[in-house]
């Protein structure tokens, strides 16, 4: 995975520790503090799939660039999380934690 903003993280919670993608690094380039909340998950994702294919620097850079008033010109990839059907019987533990910094933003 590719990580062209720099924006790969870890944080620590208790004595767990997950990879992140930190929203604000993103923002000193770009004014992610205007966005709304929906699109904050959005771009997380797209930093977090970053692989140069399939979600390219460019995705990132149009949704961080996002204007409301403007006419939809870029599509853009979302992976949702999966689970294998082996799975559904096993214990949840959650990819990461919530993302209190998308309020602060």
């Amino acid at each position: 995975m590719n990580d062209s903003f720099a924006t790969r993280d870890t944080l620590r919670v208790g004595h767990q520790t997950y990879e992140i993608f930190n929203l604000r690094k993103l923002n000193e380039q770009y004014a992610i503090a205007r966005l709304p909340g929906s699109l904050k998950i959005l771009l997380e994702n797209l930093l977090r799939y970053e692989d140069g294919k399939t979600v390219t620097r460019d995705d990132i850079e149009a949704l961080a660039g996002w204007d409301a008033a403007a006419e939809p010109a870029v599509e853009i990839a979302f992976a949702a999380l999966r689970r294998s059907p082996l799975a559904a019987t096993e214990p949840v533990a959650a990819a990461s934690p919530p993302h209190q910094e998308w309020s602060a933003l």
